[in-house]
């Protein structure tokens, strides 16, 4: 049997319209030679730099807006080590996995719920992706189980919620697919920062899709489309309103997944 690793991040704007959750999953001997190559990319470029351009991490947002430790960056130093840390997932035999959820349809459709979604959002992120993770496994891996790495933040206890709440479902057939779930840094698994890359690009797909219909990838998902295997979804006001009917009403915790 081979324990899989799946590790995730997320992303999600100011204005509280969306949240999406997404990583990659791969065997543990891809996520050290990812890691490994990383490192010393990071190392190379500071190399290149001047001191006040020296950076400890890939960090999506802040180089896209020029600020923290990307503070003294351009577009062509933003593009070349973007480019550099692509290549290197690409590499890699990894799959991404990820979802996003309208968290104005969350609002509509449950309109008695806390004005900061985010929480609620989170947790039904997990969900989903459990769903989706069961699924991937038991129609390629069925022997196989997967251990999950989420990078630590403010809803540490909402994942691990939403985790045992799934694995306490009965019904639900994917439960024997999953071996772990633990929390860590970026300082500790260097691989947290590609799913911080990955989850910054889903949540800016989403995001235009929500906000200007449209569907138009930017550069970096290009790069992955038709190339890496993936699943993605995205939660909108039909999804958000199927929810709806499978849970008891106003008690937006109940949500067990899609049995089987």
């Amino acid at each position: 049997m081979t324990v899989w690793k799946f590790q995730f991040d997320e992303s999600y704007d100011k204005e509280h319209r969306c949240m999406v959750v997404a990583g990659w999953i791969a065997e543990e001997s891809e996520w050290r030679r990812l890691e490994n190559q990383w490192s010393r990319c990071i190392e190379k470029v500071n190399g290149k730099h001047r001191p006040d351009q020296q950076i400890t991490r890939f960090h999506a947002s802040p180089m896209n807006c020029y600020d923290g430790e990307f503070l003294n960056w351009d577009k062509k130093m933003s593009e070349e080590f973007s480019a550099e840390l692509i290549k290197i997932i690409k590499r890699r035999n990894m799959g991404i996995v990820g979802v996003g959820v309208d968290m104005e349809a969350l609002k509509e459709v449950f309109p008695g719920g806390p004005d900061d979604r985010r929480e609620n959002a989170y947790a039904l992120c997990i969900k989903q992706l459990m769903v989706s993770l069961g699924s991937i496994l038991r129609e390629q891996f069925p022997d196989d189980q997967v251990m999950i790495v989420q990078d630590h933040g403010d809803w540490d206890a909402q994942a691990l919620s939403a985790y045992n709440h799934m694995l306490s479902d009965l019904r639900w057939g994917s439960r024997r697919f999953f071996h772990s779930f633990t929390t860590l840094g970026w300082k500790q698994s260097v691989g947290l920062q590609a799913c911080d890359l990955i989850a910054f690009e889903t949540f800016k797909r989403i995001q235009q899709r929500l906000t200007k219909n449209t569907d138009e990838l930017r550069w970096a998902m290009k790069q992955f489309t038709g190339e890496m295997p993936g699943d993605l979804k995205l939660m909108d006001i039909r999804g958000v309103k199927a929810l709806r009917e499978t849970m008891e009403p106003d008690n937006f915790s109940d949500f067990p997944g899609e049995p089987e």
